[in-house]
């Protein structure tokens, strides 16, 4: 399967780059913090024929700009918002990480469904 890539802006101008192939409504897949966009491939694959499914890279990570100073919860959240709010995906999937980021998004942003894998005991 091949992918596209795109980017989009965080709120503080981060650049928040993503890969992204399927048909179908929006799901965007937010990685834990070992992992890059690359790492979701074969499961993004499997998800395309029934989604659109988009996987941005974290900050520091792939395709995004680097972390910079002060980054934070906040700032990954804004980062995720960017790329629902670009993309008009209302789905999302995190794991690990990626899955607390998603659920502190979904209290601020426009998730519709989430779904959640490993996200770490605080």
């Amino acid at each position: 399967m091949t992918f596209q890539t795109a980017a989009t802006t965080s709120t503080d101008g981060t650049t928040i780059g993503y890969r992204y192939a399927g048909s179908g409504p929006g799901l965007v897949i937010c990685h834990g913090g070992g992992r890059i966009s690359q790492s979701y491939v074969a499961l993004a694959a499997l998800l395309a024929p029934s989604f659109t499914v988009y996987i941005p890279d974290r900050r520091g990570h792939g395709l995004s700009g680097p972390e910079g100073g002060g980054y934070d919860m906040h700032k990954a959240c804004q980062d995720l918002i960017a790329v629902l709010e670009r993309t008009g995906a209302g789905y999302v999937f995190g794991h690990s990480a990626g899955g607390l980021i998603a659920l502190e998004a979904a209290l601020r942003g426009p998730i519709t469904k989430l779904a959640l894998y490993e996200p770490p005991n605080l």
